[in-house]
């Protein structure tokens, strides 16, 4: 709790001061923006301060690190473009990820100007990814179910919905389902992948947070909890208080 989080989407730049739960938020219309505002947080918590740091939105490979560790960059960038594509101003945050045993790398693209702008204004800001967030808090939420049951930890608004899955405590599923899907397009996505993998989803759970109507029907498949049943529209306290471990 002793950390600043922050999240930025391309158009909402939101945050959790150091021990605070409370999401706060601001639009950004214009570029210079950015650097104002967190410049107004460095002054607040201080130069030295605990940073964590996410964008909302950005889509991610999982790579077995056997077959990437001794590789260039650039392969990993070309891996990531084969399955997702990849904008031309666009770079990309490489994470090792222990998805269950197994040791990984987690590509996730980054905007350029972002990151750039964070190690300008806190040079010892943790970079992290949505992907990795919410698949390390599904392993975690897996342990104490049936080996084989699926456990999915969401966050799903208007921009989109983040989602991951575990089972054994090995993740199972990461995805990122674009802004504007509905109910149906995100149940759709995990009912799906549950499937594919040959597991049941009448024995899988689920803990969601982020906008109750865009949940609706969920519950006909799988039980759901909410991560923070008394948080602010949006519930970007739970995904912002995620990300501060």
């Amino acid at each position: 709790m002793g950390k600043l989080a922050l999240l930025w989407d391309g158009a909402w730049l939101r945050w959790a001061m150091p021990h605070e739960s409370q999401a706060r938020q601001r639009e950004i219309s214009r570029a210079d923006m950015v650097p104002e505002v967190l410049t107004a947080l460095r002054n607040q918590v201080g130069a030295g301060s605990e940073v964590v740091c996410a964008e909302w939105g950005a889509s991610t490979t999982l790579l077995p690190s056997e077959l990437t560790d001794d590789q260039e960059l650039d392969v990993l960038v070309e891996a990531h473009a084969k399955q997702h594509g990849l904008a031309g101003h666009n770079g990309v945050l490489v994470e090792a990820f222990d998805r269950g045993g197994t040791r990984c790398q987690m590509v996730t693209e980054s905007a350029n100007a972002w990151s750039n702008h964070v190690s300008a204004v806190f040079p010892q800001a943790h970079m992290t990814s949505m992907a990795s967030v919410l698949a390390r808090e599904a392993i975690r939420l897996s342990q104490g179910q049936p080996q084989d049951a699926w456990v999915f930890r969401v966050h799903i608004c208007d921009q989109g919905m983040h989602a991951a899955a575990a089972s054994g405590q090995v993740l199972q599923w990461e995805q990122f389902v674009q802004a504007g899907c509905t109910s149906e397009d995100a149940l759709y996505a995990m009912v799906n992948a549950c499937h594919r993998s040959g597991a049941d989803v009448k024995d899988a759970k689920g803990v969601w947070a982020g906008d109750a109507q865009r949940t609706e029907g969920w519950r006909r498949f799988l039980t759901w909890t909410e991560a923070q049943p008394q948080s602010a529209e949006g519930g970007w306290e739970a995904v912002l208080n995620l990300m501060r471990g």
